[in-house]
């Protein structure tokens, strides 16, 4: 009864405009994360989230996936999470280990939920070149296998301008 009391009141906090409030609260509710109800919970709020709070939804997503539970979580909102990571904390600085993690999160719920490689190069195409691109056009290099220096030449075919990252 306690920790449901408490997954309540982290719920609630899941709205808070506190993005440190939002991190607190989705780390609460880690006990709970195969409760269906939680992975609905994040599935809205994801878009919604700080950087920090992105981090741990995307990793609660990823518990209930691996849990068996359809998070329905749509590729764009993926997409968004990873650029979400790469904002800038209240302090200004952009924390590091949770672009990362949260990445890394992110990659295995897009494995979890056998995302198509082309669906996430397109979503990457979508939106601006920059770190968040990059790693959505590695994830989708990486989930295609053996096809994914074909689809990292198309991402470069569509937009040339990528070959300026070091990281492509």
């Amino acid at each position: 009864a306690w920790e449901r009391g408490r997954g309540v009141l982290a719920a609630l906090d899941l709205f808070d405009a506190d993005w440190r409030r939002q991190a607190t609260a989705a780390a609460a509710l880690i006990p709970l994360a195969t409760d269906p109800r939680v992975a609905g919970l994040l599935r809205s709020r994801l878009a919604e989230l700080g950087p920090r709070a992105t981090h741990y939804g995307l990793y609660l997503l990823l518990v209930a996936e691996s849990a068996g539970i359809d998070t329905a979580v749509p590729l764009p909102a993926i997409a968004r999470a990873v650029e979400t990571l790469y904002e800038e904390e209240a302090d200004g600085e952009v924390d590091l280990e949770a672009f990362h993690t949260g990445t890394a999160a992110a990659y295995r719920l897009l494995k979890a939920r056998n995302a198509d490689p082309s669906l996430v190069v397109d979503e990457a195409l979508r939106r601006h070149a920059g770190e968040p691109t990059i790693m959505l056009l590695a994830m989708a290099v990486s989930l295609a296998g053996e096809g994914g220096p074909a689809l990292l030449g198309e991402a470069l075919r569509q937009a040339p301008a990528l070959r300026q990252s070091p990281d492509i």
